[in-house]
Formats: structure tokens, sequence, C-alpha cells
């Protein structure tokens, strides 16, 4: 039976990656690795794929430890709220974007401008880390609720604050779960199509992705020698980051998390102060980065144009980036 799944997983899997390196010759890889826009594409792949794979592990531990620690009313819908952007396609996301922020007709642009612009690097870190962010809560808020509560309360005792808790014990517990997280958030970043497209190329900033894309799409089979070029680049990319996660994990039954009825978690309510503080930052985080872009989407799909008999927003926006976007 094993056998039967190795088998069937090299034909699916295995058997068309090998077809697609097999177009690829040494003298044409060695060909694109000197090229400026090889160089410009491994750049800006690098760049946004770790910071987005840093802001999305970052604020998933921050939202992690508070829905896995405490309670309050409403907890169950907030939580759905925050797996939302995870769910919504990247291109409908994407989209919204370009509607709530684009720099010279944008609605939400008029009152509050994107900052550092929406395309270009900063507009693909922070998609990336808005799309990608509910992967990593979703893989550390478990974990969180297996620490030992007892080491908790013993630091309280000890006079020690949130910060201090986290600092030195919850993230050395965590350690391997983290650096999994940021793994897969990368691995999700550099290997996403629909953000560099809608946000990188009208700055003609571009992805390993959207090099793929452009080769195939204008040297159709003579292109496949350079876009499997740059998916071999994208395998390099996530091997290294992958092999220190699965390394890390193999040490993971040392990060002793649970032990005994004292492991349970707890949940506690959080004090008046410290629970608006959260609201507030939980709430302006869900209406910037997907709400209001997410209205500004509806309202531009439904509101009908003047001297219009019908309102086709969106088809006139994808023309009209597709003639600066998808230029070769």
């Amino acid at each position: 039976m094993i056998w039967a799944a190795l088998f069937l997983i090299a034909v699916v899997f295995l058997a068309p990656i090998g077809g697609l390196f097999s177009q690829l010759s040494l003298g044409d890889l060695r060909e694109m690795l000197v090229l400026r826009s090889f160089m410009r594409s491994l750049d800006v792949t690098l760049v946004t794929g770790l910071a987005g794979a840093s802001c999305s592990v970052v604020f998933g531990t921050i939202f992690a430890r508070r829905f896995a620690l405490y309670e309050w009313r409403g907890k169950r819908l907030q939580r759905l709220a925050l797996l939302l952007p995870y769910l919504i396609p990247n291109f409908v996301l994407a989209t919204a974007y370009v509607i709530g922020w684009n720099p010279g007709s944008g609605l939400i642009n008029r009152w509050i401008p994107f900052p550092g612009g929406l395309y270009g690097r900063v507009g693909l870190s922070v998609l990336f880390a808005v799309a990608h962010l509910p992967v990593a809560f979703l893989l550390l808020e478990d974990r969180f609720r297996r620490i030992d509560n007892s080491l908790r309360e013993a630091a309280l005792l000890s006079g020690a604050g949130t910060l201090r808790i986290l600092r030195s014990i919850e993230i050395p517990l965590l350690l391997p779960t983290l650096i999994g997280a940021f793994a897969l958030c990368f691995a999700l970043d550099i290997s996403a199509f629909a953000i560099p497209a809608w946000i990188g190329a009208p700055e003609r900033v571009y992805t390993f992705t959207y090099k793929i894309y452009q080769a195939i799409q204008v040297g159709g089979s003579e292109g496949l020698p350079r876009a499997a070029g740059y998916s071999l680049m994208l395998f390099a990319l996530v091997i290294p980051i992958l092999t220190v996660s699965a390394w890390v994990q193999r040490d993971s039954g040392r990060f002793v998390l649970v032990s005994g009825k004292a492991s349970r978690a707890t949940e506690r309510r959080a004090s008046r102060t410290a629970h608006l503080l959260f609201q507030a930052f939980f709430c302006s985080w869900q209406l910037l980065f997907w709400i209001l872009p997410l209205i500004a989407l509806v309202l531009t799909t439904l509101v009908r144009h003047s001297g219009e008999r019908r309102c086709l927003p969106l088809q006139s926006l994808a023309a009209g980036l597709s003639l600066r976007a998808f230029r070769a």
C-alpha cells in the first residue's frame, strides 16, 4: 500500500516537475543567471517574501496568544473575521486593494493614503502579510493553549510581566512552531502570483512567479526553458528554509509543552484597559487591511456611473491594468 502511494505521488507530482526541468539546459541556466533582470527579480522575491513572512509570524503571534489565553464576548466571531483574509482568493483581495488604494483614483486613498505607495515592494509585503497571517495564527494558537499554565503562574508570582513571560518562557517553547510558521508563510509568499501581478507589475517590480508567466506568455514554447529556470530558482529558495524547519522540528520533543492537569489552558479575562487597547488594535487591523478594501470593491461594482446604462468598472479596471501590468 505504501509503495502504491509513493508511486502515485511520483506520477502525479514528480513526473510533471521532471518534465519541466528537462526543458532546461546548463547553458540556458547560466545565461539566465547573469541577466540583470534575474538579479532584480531575485531581490524582489527574497525581500518581499521575507518581509511578508516576518510580519505574518509577528502579528500572528500577537493574535494567537490573545485568542488562546483570554476570553471575551464575541471572541468566536472575531476569530472567524481574523481567518477570512486567507479564505478570500488572492486575486479578489489584490483587486480590492487596487480599487481602494490606487494612487490616482482609490476610494480609501483619498482619506487614508497607503504608506509607501501601494504598488511595489511595500504593497507586496503588506498583502503577503495580510493574506498569510491566518496561517501563522492557526499554527500558533493551539501551541499557546498547550503550554503548561503553571509556568506562567510561577512567573507571575515572581513578578514577571507579560513581555518577560513571552520572551523567556513562551517563545523558547514555541521556537519550532515559529520557525515552521515562518517557513510556510515564506513558501506561500514567493509562490503567489495574483498579488505580484496586480501590485508589483504596475511598477515593474517582478517576482519569480511573474517572470515565469512572462516567459511563457511572451515566448510560448520557446520560453519554457526560461520558465523552467525561474521555477528551479523557486525550489532553490524554498528548500533551505524548509530544511531548517524540518531540522528544528526533529528536536521538538524536548520542547515540552504539556504535563498533567496543570497544563490545561485556563482562559482568563484581561483588565479593562488592556482589553480596550487590544480591541482597538484588532478592529483597526481588520478594517484597514481587508474590510474597507472589500467595501470599496463592492461599491465600485454596484454603483452606476453617470451616463452608463450598465456599470462594468471591474472589466474596465482589468483592461486598463492589463495594458500596463501584463506588458512584457
